[in-house]
C-alpha cells in the first residue's frame, strides 16, 4: 500500500512504500543485516545500515523520473541508488519491478540475476499467489522477462506454458 512520505526537505509529499511494511510483508522484518541496494540502470550500488533501511520508502520514482530510490530522513544527502531495484539482504533480495517494466519493456531474468551477482544457478522457481507455481530451467532463461500486466500485478513468462504468464508472481527463488 502506497502512502505520502513527506521529504527531509521542504517537506516535499512524495508517494511512497514503507519500507517496514515491505519487510513484514515478506517476513524480512528481523533480518537486521546490511542491505545493498542495486540499481536497475548501471548496477551501483549503496550499503544501508538495516536499522535505518526499515525508517525509508521506496519511492517508484524520482522528481528527475530516474526510477525507484529508497529515501528516509536519516540517510547523508545523496546517498541513495537511483533506478533502484534490488535490495539485497544476505541470501533474501527484494525486488522492485518499476511500472514502466511491461510487456514489452520487461526486465530480462538473465539479467536480473547479472545484476545480483548470481551466476551459479540451475533454475528459478516462481511462486504464485495463488500457490500456482513453476521451475524454469537455467538453460530456458534466455528471453524470460518479468513485468507488469495490464492489470499492474507482476507476470513472469511461462516456460511450460508457452504464449502464457505466471500470473501475480510473489516468490521467485533460485535454485543450486
Amino acid at each position: 500500500k502506497d502512502t505520502d512520505y513527506f521529504g527531509p526537505s521542504g517537506g516535499t509529499v512524495q508517494k511512497g512504500y514503507k519500507v517496514s511494511d515491505i519487510l513484514k510483508a515478506a517476513g524480512l522484518e528481523n533480518a537486521n543485516v546490511t542491505v545493498k541496494a542495486i540499481s536497475l540502470g548501471d548496477s551501483a550500488t549503496t550499503e544501508i545500515p538495516f536499522d535505518q533501511f526499515t525508517e525509508r520508502y521506496i519511492v517508484p520514482n524520482d522528481s528527475k523520473d530516474r526510477g525507484a530510490y529508497t529515501v528516509g530522513r536519516s540517510q547523508v544527502y545523496g546517498d541513495v541508488t537511483i533506478n533502484c531495484g534490488f535490495y539485497v539482504m544476505d541470501t533474501e533480495a527484494l525486488f522492485y519491478v518499476p511500472e514502466t517494466a511491461v510487456k514489452d519493456a520487461g526486465i530480462a531474468w538473465t539479467d536480473a540475476l547479472a545484476r545480483l551477482g548470481i551466476t551459479d544457478y540451475t533454475a528459478i522457481h516462481v511462486i504464485c499467489a495463488d500457490g500456482f507455481d513453476e521451475v524454469i530451467d537455467a538453460a530456458d532463461l534466455e528471453g524470460i522477462c518479468i513485468y507488469h500486466d495490464a492489470d499492474g500485478k507482476i507476470v513472469v513468462d511461462s516456460v511450460a506454458y508457452a504464449g502464457n504468464t505466471l500470473n501475480d508472481a510473489v516468490t521467485i527463488e533460485v535454485l543450486k
